[in-house]
């Protein structure tokens, strides 16, 4: 009899009560069933620990650890720790996500029959706080917005290709964590999540295993992804850390001479990209404050050509 490779996932917790049932029951209803769920509760102050141990009286799968308060980079850490040895992938789902029944049976089959993809990962669907379908294929096109340079120009990826290093690179649209099955042996390698780049960590770390090898595309919605207040996608932090992730990406002793050729290019690319921009929005300014936006953003975008830095 075959035995399923083992499927380690981690949740981080963090006042996380409103939702959180309903994650706890998609990933008990998953059709791979050789899991393991670590659910680290990130110092809540609600009753989240209370559910996440309710389910490992009911279901022995689950797991339950908690921690003073430190944010989803050191939870997510924490919860690798705790994982078992012969652990052989891993996803870091959000307590908030609605994981689709069959999404982790089949990436996990993609994986055993192909060594030469690192991970699997595929696109998500808005839903609401009361479960419905929110904004029909906004998300979806999101996921397809693959990004790769042709020429110079920045185009997007043909969905039929795996998503590599460059893609990553170009554009964070691989979000969120929950649709990305690694391989752990990979994340091993790692440092994991790093704090230092909270809010935009997810892609920090798709960008350091994108340089070991490529990610298997999976051009369909695989869960449901919700939208609500408290969502740490909708900071306004969020573009700021995006710029820490890349100027970080650009600098990494890690790069490769290839990885660092395309950086530069890509770079490049961006900063043209931005700079047309900029310029139509200083010819057809809506406000003087627009006209003042589009002034500074042609500078720095100019600063940044020359001097070929992020």
């Amino acid at each position: 009899m075959n035995i399923e490779p083992k499927l380690g996932i981690v949740i981080a917790a963090y006042n996380a009560e409103k939702f959180f049932l309903k994650t706890l029951e998609s990933i008990r209803n998953i059709t791979h069933r050789n899991f393991v769920c670590v659910v680290v509760n990130d110092g809540s102050t609600d009753s989240t620990a209370v559910i996440a141990e309710s389910y490992t009286n009911i279901d022995s799968r689950f797991r339950f650890v908690s921690i003073e308060n430190s944010g989803p980079c050191i939870a997510r850490n924490k919860g690798f720790d705790y994982l078992d040895a012969d652990t052989k992938y891993i996803v870091f789902t959000d307590a908030d996500d609605v994981i689709f029944s069959d999404t982790y049976e089949r990436f996990i089959n993609i994986l055993e029959q192909d060594d030469e993809y690192i991970a699997v990962h595929g696109i998500g669907t808005f839903i609401n706080e009361f479960d419905q379908v929110d904004q029909t294929g906004a998300f979806e096109r999101i996921g397809l917005a693959r990004k790769t340079l042709n020429k110079g120009r920045i185009i997007e990826l043909d969905k039929d290709l795996p998503t590599n290093f460059e893609s990553l690179v170009l554009s964070s649209t691989v979000f969120p964590p929950g649709l990305v099955v690694h391989r752990k042996s990979v994340l091993d390698k790692t440092d994991l999540f790093d704090p230092s780049s909270r809010y935009a960590e997810d892609w920090d770390l798709l960008i350091r295993v994108g340089r070991v090898g490529n990610l298997f595309f999976v051009p369909e919605p695989v869960l449901h992804y919700r939208r609500h207040q408290s969502n740490v996608g909708a900071s306004p932090q969020v573009p700021l850390a995006c710029k820490r992730v890349w100027t970080k990406a650009f600098y990494c002793n890690a790069n490769t001479s290839e990885n660092r050729d395309f950086l530069q290019k890509a770079l490049t690319a961006k900063n043209v990209s931005e700079l047309h921009l900029y310029i139509n929005g200083m010819i057809r300014p809506k406000s003087a404050w627009h006209m003042a936006r589009a002034v500074k953003g042609i500078s720095g975008s100019l600063v940044r050509l020359f001097t070929g830095r992020p």
